[in-house]
């Protein structure tokens, strides 16, 4: 398992690692577009490391632990999902207002078929996996 952090772990609550052969995302507590822009930045260098392997990048988003997110969280995230070099993006977790925000952005971009939604990390893991 890698970890990285881009500041000083205490700042941080955001979990960003690899773990057999997926790329996991813990979003945790009230997010920002500087949270979230820090996150995908390791996230970005995770999914880098395997392409340059020659792996899929496959990407287990956890939104299960988010408190509150503002405009910006969601516009950096938007944002990621549209440039990052994922194969696959699955979003678990998450109550039914955040799920259906996350919806909407992903119609939005036009990523429907390689970002998907699930109730239970489990869930993601398999469809990832399939």
């Amino acid at each position: 398992m890698v970890k990285i952090m881009s500041k000083d772990d205490s700042q941080l609550k955001n979990k960003i690692y690899t773990k057999d052969g997926l790329i996991y995302v813990e979003y945790i507590g009230d997010q920002s577009g500087e949270s979230v822009a820090l996150a995908v930045g390791d996230l970005n260098k995770l999914i880098e490391e395997a392409k340059s392997k020659n792996k899929s990048a496959f990407v287990v988003c956890d939104i299960s632990r988010v408190a509150k997110h503002n405009a910006g969280a969601r516009k950096v995230g938007q944002e990621a999902l549209n440039t990052l070099g994922y194969d696959k993006f699955a979003i678990c977790g998450g109550d039914f207002f955040v799920r259906s925000i996350a919806g909407i952005l992903v119609k939005g971009i036009g990523k429907t078929d390689t970002v998907k939604f699930f109730k239970t990390q489990e869930e993601a893991v398999r469809w990832l996996k399939s």
